[in-house]
């Protein structure tokens, strides 16, 4: 870690927090990663030990930490994560899988819960889940296929970019993500 990294971290506990301060992501440069983990604190009011947990973003020029985000159920933490997936542009079936049918945290043991890898390419992601023995219970790589359409009078090109999954099947998530987008 370079002294000139930017690094922020989020404090707040609580999601509306959290969505307020997702400004500071655009500082961390290309994205890398995004992961989920539980870690040992001490209580602000009388010092003892709690367990926190916490969304990691790292880029190539720093990271921001997020409190406040969460997983595994319907609410306002996954909702929040969600606008954190958004502000990468991760597709809408990887946001939903983890947002929604990952393993909701506990906050008994310290671990990394999952990990989302963005790809070299920028055309992958791979996902990593783990159990609560910190083991690999999922690890799935999602492909982003670009395909090209030309408009009349080809002014126009539309991508479409569809979900596929390591052995480039489509995505079972994939109806929720393929998405278009014109470019001039």
């Amino acid at each position: 870690m370079s002294k000139s990294e930017y690094r922020y971290r989020s404090g707040n506990r609580d999601t509306l927090s959290a969505q307020k301060r997702l400004h500071h992501l655009s500082k961390i440069g290309k994205l890398q990663y995004i992961r989920a983990f539980a870690f040992w604190s001490k209580h602000k009011h009388d010092g003892s030990p709690t367990i926190r947990i916490a969304v990691i973003v790292r880029g190539d020029k720093g990271y921001a930490r997020y409190e406040g985000l969460s997983w595994g159920f319907n609410g306002t933490g996954p909702q929040g994560l969600r606008k954190l997936f958004d502000f990468f542009r991760i597709p809408e079936s990887i946001a939903a899988k983890i947002a929604h049918e990952t393993e909701s945290p506990d906050y008994t043991v310290t671990r990394e819960f999952w990990k989302l890898t963005c790809g070299d390419d920028n055309e992958s992601f791979d996902l990593t889940v783990k159990d609560k023995q910190n083991k690999v219970i999922e690890h799935k790589r999602y492909g982003i296929q670009e395909t090209s359409v030309k408009h009349q009078g080809s002014l126009f090109k539309t991508d479409s970019y569809k979900m596929t999954s390591g052995d480039g099947k489509p995505s079972p998530y994939a109806a929720a993500s393929e998405g278009q987008f014109s470019i001039g």
